[in-house]
């Protein structure tokens, strides 16, 4: 699968009849995201899936410590509630793909 972010939004807008402002926000937050972790939205999902596939216990995972570091990166930088919103953004990425996230 290659997803590229704009991909992704005109699918997610598309499904879920989404405002344009919220697009944005998940624009901005997923764009972050693939140049904190230096991967694109295809790598980082495949990563996840086959840690998932692989039955890899979820603390040993990538993907809590790519969370984790995402977050710590918007606490820095942003406001608490934009931090917070732009994490729930990432997560929705991975549950709108059915990576469970603990």
């Amino acid at each position: 699968m290659n997803m590229t972010l704009q991909h992704y939004l005109n699918k997610l807008q598309k499904e879920r009849n989404l405002k344009p402002t919220t697009i944005k926000i998940f624009k901005s937050a997923l764009k972050q995201y693939e140049q904190l972790n230096q991967m694109t939205l295809t790598e980082l999902l495949e990563e996840a899936e086959k840690e998932e596939e692989k039955g890899i216990r979820w603390k040993h995972r990538q993907l809590p410590q790519r969370l984790l570091q995402y977050q710590n990166h918007l606490l820095t930088n942003y406001h608490y509630t934009t931090a917070d919103t732009y994490l729930t953004k990432v997560q929705t990425f991975y549950k709108h793909h059915l990576i469970e996230i603990h």
